[in-house]
């Protein structure tokens, strides 16, 4: 039994980072070209908690605070974040999204979308249903 299930862990782990694979593809391909993941997660946090900090973002990636603040360095160059002396403590930088980052990141789980609909347009109806009830 612990064989089996150890078996179908692995099998679900190798899905896994296969679909992601895929989403991560279709993203480049649309308004997100230019972001790494890393950099697409933070902006989504930053768009989910306004006013965020450095340190919620690296908290938020599991990543050090030089590591996420050269990847913000990155999308303040880009245009896409905004970095600013917090409103409640001066020692510490709010981050926002720009209009541009604001648009970039509202349109890219679409562009993804489609293009994954249209990999699963090639499947049967008893596939995408078999699909369905596995999620």
């Amino acid at each position: 039994m612990a064989k089996q299930v150890d078996i179908r862990a692995n099998e679900l782990m190798e899905t896994t980072k296969k679909i992601i694979q895929n989403i991560r593809c279709e993203m480049r391909r649309g308004h997100c070209a230019n972001l790494s993941v890393p950099q697409f997660t933070s902006s989504r946090f930053i768009q989910s908690n306004p006013d965020g900090s450095l340190s919620a973002v690296a908290n938020h990636l599991g990543l050090t605070l030089p590591s996420v603040s050269n990847l913000i360095d990155g999308l303040v160059k880009k245009g896409l974040i905004n970095r600013q002396e917090s409103t409640n403590d001066r020692r510490l930088l709010s981050l926002a999204l720009t209009q541009n980052g604001e648009f970039i990141i509202n349109n890219a789980p679409g562009d993804a979308q489609v293009g994954i609909a249209k990999i699963l347009s090639n499947l049967s109806n008893q596939e995408l249903n078999t699909i369905h009830k596995t999620l």
